[in-house]
């Protein structure tokens, strides 16, 4: 690896600690709540898929399946997630939020969104949408990189709203 890039990664590196520095991506949980940041991310692409499998939630956000399998436990034991047998494959499990777990995705959502206009609130509306356009700007750039190589550079990028289980 030349210098360039070694000082190139060096500030995407540090860009990446400031921000989730910024919005408390660090903490053990998230938004002050009971959940950690992998939690949260799980209920969410329950809540968007309405129903899904645990292989649907390892395929889409490249999970390990036995830490999933053990936060969906958790899940279920709490009362957050709901299971049911597949019709389509008696071996695979059909979950879904439960009317808890849409409260607790609810919270974490509306908390979420709060955090980020007391964010914004901060910077003049010029600020604002330079600082969305520029996000804009690097989600363009990183998408197309990974269109045109899917799989080839280890990355593993997704629209900012959540994919259904059914892979679309």
């Amino acid at each position: 690896m030349d210098a360039k890039m070694r000082d190139r990664a060096a500030e995407i590196r540090e860009f990446n600690r400031f921000y989730t520095n910024i919005i408390g991506l660090v903490n053990r949980h998230i938004l002050e709540s009971p959940y950690s940041l992998a939690e949260a991310r799980i209920l969410l692409e329950i809540e968007a898929a309405g129903q899904c499998t645990a292989r649907d939630l390892t395929r889409l956000i490249d999970i390990d399946p036995g830490y999933l399998s053990r936060m969906l436990s958790r899940f279920i034991k709490n009362g957050l997630v709901a299971q049911s047998a597949s019709s389509a494959d008696g071996r695979a499990k059909i979950l879904s939020l439960t009317g808890k777990g849409h409260d607790a995705f609810q919270q974490l959502s509306e908390t979420s969104n709060l955090q980020i206009v007391q964010l914004l609130e901060q910077l003049s509306e010029r600020n604002q949408k330079k600082l969305v356009s520029s996000m804009q700007v690097i989600k363009a750039i990183l998408s197309h990189h990974a269109d045109r190589s899917p799989g080839s550079s280890g990355l593993s990028l997704r629209t900012v709203n959540p994919l259904s289980c059914d892979g679309s």
